[in-house]
């Protein structure tokens, strides 16, 4: 074999099944079991549906596309009773 920087890898086949030669190819050039794990927890850890940011790494992209959440201010203004001037102002009056 030729890695891409290459570098001759040599493999002894002989008396080997296909999937014996496999394993053994990517236990030598390919990540480890470690490396492997984390990426997988980190894609999960992703794409996991309570978590939402940028399109491009989270399934949702604000938390009001959540069923059952708020309305986002952006799209639908929120009641006086949610506002922070409003909060602010009735506990000026009491």
């Amino acid at each position: 074999f030729l890695t891409d920087n290459g570098e001759q890898v040599l493999v002894d086949v002989e008396a080997k099944t296909n999937r014996e030669i496999t394993e053994h190819i990517k236990k030598i050039l390919g990540k480890s079991k470690e490396t492997l794990e984390k990426e997988e927890r980190e894609r999960k850890k992703l794409s996991h549906p309570a978590t939402f940011g940028p399109k491009k790494y989270h399934l949702r992209e604000c938390m009001c596309e959540i069923e059952g959440q708020v309305p986002c201010p952006a799209f639908v203004p929120l009641p006086k009773e949610m506002r922070g001037k409003y909060k602010s102002a009735m506990k000026n009056e009491a």
